[in-house]
């Protein structure tokens, strides 16, 4: 290497060109691919079903044909902006009305037979666009084209009930005339009024300002209503009021004062007490006249009024705690059952509620506009209760042979308040007994007029509790999930919750007359006449 380069070796040079040439040939034969797709229409990209809008499905179809359109042009040409043109949007309104008809008529030409045996009466054609338009005989009308050639849509599709939810909220919310008659301007929706109808039944906003709660037919009577039983053994309880009684010791002359009503479940007897207020202790004390002079019921049923809910957990810490082995010993077989209707439901207790209309009546009648003393209120109140339990509880005939009508007072005493003692079967009625023998022959007597008594009830009155004098017909259930709007008649209806139903509450024929429903202030309990459908749980 130290030697100058001139006295190096020099080595034999190969030329190799057949390589090179082999390579520049598969240079030359090397091709690229390109995959290019027919050019698609919008409406085979987009999913209509992902848009609760019409609007905003069109604007969306509008930027994806400009977006298209702009890359089949130079930069300079394209159509820039942030705001699309009303042709723009006339253009992707026409391509989903155009996809519409093919889904619902076909690719038909509008003189076919098929679709002309449909709608052979419309005269339909086909646009500049290839939309299908009514013929009709507007032709010489002043009428924009649209209006005197409105387009043809089906009854039935997703764009049809988009079109209609969107000139729905155009007309503020209007009525099935109003929505048809703005969509006529533009569109011939085949049995339109049957579509508008359809829709409108979902919308929210309608539904919440006009919809009508669940119903449901009305249920099976409790065992407690229609078996026998002891008088006053079960009850329910409601007050009335509030009345005006005099106060001499007031200075403005008067206080109120209110009726605590107990009804027999069974023989519709009632027993009344006045309390001056409408606190736990004067309900206790009322209670307690009741059951010293009535006996202990086995089951008490109530509204959710404060007061009874108060009363019950004054019960059910008196039947509890240190005492209750005690109380348990003497008075297990006679302890109270206490049974709350379901919340906001009047309906449930319907048979007293009917009792306390009677007992108002007559008051009212009696008292007129007198301002009575405690006393004076307390001896109206027993005549009242004599003469409502004196009603007739069976059909009053017009035969004069026909059989005394069943009252609440033959169970009471074994006759009517109104009428005389009997003593037919005395042998003397100038002198009274009291030896064991006419004792017993009494009471195996009155023991004969009481069971005479019950199956007169059976066969005279149980069945008229038969029919239902309404609520006949089975209607749609609830069902978990639902969302609703809890009614709340005390309140302004856009002041009503939304909730959800996380539970049915279903009766012995397994429909659901009430249910749980969750709102922003808790777990309600309501009866389903109360509740109405926003939206159905499928929906979500």
């Amino acid at each position: 290497l130290r030697a100058p380069p001139e006295t190096w070796p020099q080595a034999e040079k190969e030329e190799r060109t057949e390589g090179l040439e082999v390579l520049e040939e598969e240079r030359r034969a090397t091709t690229a691919l390109v995959a290019v797709s027919p050019p698609q229409d919008a409406a085979t990209v987009i999913d209509p079903g992902r848009y609760s809008s019409f609007e905003r499905l069109i604007r969306v179809t509008a930027w994806c044909r400009r977006f298209r359109h702009n890359t089949t042009l130079p930069a300079g040409s394209r159509r820039a902006g942030t705001a699309l043109m009303a042709d723009e949007l006339k253009a992707a309104e026409r391509i989903w009305i155009r996809q519409e008809q093919i889904h619902a008529f076909g690719s038909k030409d509008p003189t076919d037979k098929s679709v002309m045996k449909t709608l052979c009466g419309l005269n339909p054609f086909i646009d500049e666009f290839g939309v299908m338009r009514v013929g009709g005989r507007l032709g010489r009308a002043q009428l924009e084209e649209e209006a005197k050639f409105p387009a043809l849509l089906p009854c039935k599709g997703m764009i049809v009930d988009l079109l209609i939810e969107r000139e729905h909220s155009r007309q503020l919310h209007a009525g099935v005339a109003q929505t048809l008659a703005a969509l006529r301007e533009r569109f011939w929706i085949l049995r339109g009024r049957s579509a508008v109808k359809r829709v409108l039944r979902k919308c929210r906003l309608c539904r919440r300002v006009a919809a009508r709660p669940f119903e449901q037919r009305m249920g099976e009577l409790p065992a407690t209503r229609v078996n026998p039983a002891g008088p006053f053994s079960n009850v329910g309880i409601d007050f009335a009021g509030p009345l005006m009684i005099r106060d001499e010791g007031s200075k403005h002359g008067s206080k109120k004062a209110y009726i605590c009503l107990f009804t027999c479940m069974v023989v519709r007897a009632i027993h009344l007490e006045l309390v001056p207020d409408q606190t736990i202790e004067s309900f206790l004390r009322a209670l307690r006249r009741f059951v010293a002079r009535r006996g202990r019921p086995d089951t008490i049923q109530s509204d959710n009024f404060r007061t009874f809910h108060q009363a019950n957990v004054f019960l059910k810490h008196l039947f509890s705690g240190q005492n209750w082995e005690t109380v348990q010993r003497h008075l297990a077989s006679e302890r109270v059952e206490w049974i709350f209707i379901t919340e906001r439901a009047p309906w449930c207790g319907g048979y007293w509620e009917r009792l306390v209309r009677s007992v108002k009546t007559a008051l009212k009648a009696t008292l007129g506009q007198c301002l009575a003393a405690p006393d004076e209120l307390r001896t109206v109140l027993c005549e009242v209760e004599a003469r409502v339990n004196d009603r007739p509880l069976t059909f009053v005939g017009s035969d004069v042979d026909e059989k005394m009508a069943l009252t609440p007072a033959h169970f009471l005493i074994g006759r009517s308040l109104a009428s005389f003692p009997d003593r037919s079967n005395s042998a003397d009625r100038g002198t009274l007994r009291s030896s064991s023998r006419h004792l017993l022959r009494r009471w195996s007597y009155q023991q004969k007029l009481v069971d005479a008594f019950w199956k007169r009830w059976k066969r005279e009155y149980v069945v008229t509790l038969s029919s239902r004098g309404k609520w006949k017909r089975l209607h749609e259930q609830p069902r978990v999930g639902d969302v609703v709007l809890v009614a709340d008649y005390n309140t302004p209806r856009r002041r009503w919750p939304l909730g959800r139903i996380v539970e049915l509450l279903t009766g012995g024929d397994g429909l659901a007359r009430s249910a749980k429903v969750k709102t922003a202030a808790g777990i309600l309990r309501r009866s389903i006449r109360t509740l109405i459908l926003l939206e159905p749980a499928e929906a979500h």
